[in-house]
C-alpha cells in the first residue's frame, strides 16, 4: 500500500492526498454511523410492529423501490455533467435551462409514480392476504 501512497504523493502533492485521505475517512466514518443506525432502526421497528406487520412493511417498501427504479429519469446525473460544464463556460442561461427542465421532469415522475402507487395500492393486499 505504501507505494501507491507514494506514487499518489509524487504525482498529485502530499496536500492533495492529504486532503482526500481525510474526506474518505469522513466518509467512511457516516456510512459506519449510518449502518449501525439503520440496523438499531430496523431492530426497534420490527420489535415494535411484529413479524406479520413488520413483513407488511417491508413488501411496501419494496413495492415502491421498484416503482422507483421503472420511473426514475436520474436527471441529477444530467444536472451535475451539463450544468458544471456551462457554468465552466460562463453560460448561465442554458445551467438554468438545464436545471428548470430536469427539476421539471423529477417533479413530473414523481407524481407519476406517486399517482401509480396510490391507484394500485388496493390490488396488490389480494395477493398476499390469507
Amino acid at each position: 500500500m505504501s507505494w501507491l501512497r507514494d506514487k499518489l504523493t509524487s504525482a498529485l502533492g502530499d496536500d492533495f492526498v492529504r486532503g482526500v485521505a481525510k474526506g474518505a475517512s469522513w466518509l467512511l466514518s457516516a456510512n459506519i454511523l449510518l449502518a449501525i443506525i439503520g440496523l438499531l432502526r430496523g431492530g426497534i421497528t420490527a420489535r415494535y410492529l411484529g413479524i406479520d406487520t413488520y413483513g407488511e412493511l417491508g413488501l411496501v417498501i419494496a413495492f415502491v423501490t421498484v416503482v422507483n427504479g421503472l420511473l426514475d429519469f436520474r436527471v441529477w446525473e444530467a444536472v451535475i455533467k451539463f450544468i458544471s460544464e456551462y457554468l465552466g463556460k460562463g453560460q448561465t442561461r442554458q445551467a438554468s435551462a438545464i436545471f428548470g427542465l430536469c427539476l421539471a421532469l423529477d417533479v413530473a415522475t414523481g407524481l407519476l409514480a406517486f399517482g401509480f402507487v396510490a391507484a394500485t395500492a388496493h390490488i396488490l393486499p389480494g395477493y398476499f392476504s390469507d
